[in-house]
């Protein structure tokens, strides 16, 4: 088995803008999120930091980030690596409702005029 070519995030980033197809972004993730908070629960772990991200519509994504050495801790880092760690949760999901966007728009609408269903000058029974 092979090792995929290496690219940089930049030239990753890029190769995938260049793609025409529909696809979830950062910035449409980013849009849906109302707030994140950070939680350092010190003295219990004091190289922990914890990241919850509310999205818009209520749904919670938790992210977190520690270090081994209580000397390497830093709350800025600590922030952006569990924020980053939260927010990678997210691409899945996002995905998957552009899928079932995709496919929803794909099935077939029924004919209304001879579907009972759509049609309400057809009476059941007729």
């Amino acid at each position: 088995m092979s090792e995929p070519v290496a690219m940089t995030n930049e030239q990753l980033e890029s190769a995938i803008a260049s793609k025409a197809g529909e696809k979830v972004t950062t910035e449409y993730m980013t849009s849906r999120i109302k707030e994140s908070y950070f939680f350092h629960p010190n003295p219990v772990a004091p190289t922990l930091t914890i990241c919850v991200i509310i999205l818009d519509n209520g749904f919670i994504s938790i992210g977190e980030a520690a270090c081994v050495d209580p000397s390497n801790y830093d709350k800025t880092i600590g922030e952006n690596l569990a924020y980053r760690n939260a927010f990678q949760k997210l691409w899945p999901l996002f995905g998957f409702l552009l899928a079932e966007k995709r496919y929803v728009e794909s099935i077939p609408v029924p004919d209304a005029s001879s579907d009972p269903l759509y049609n309400t000058s057809v009476q059941p029974g007729n």
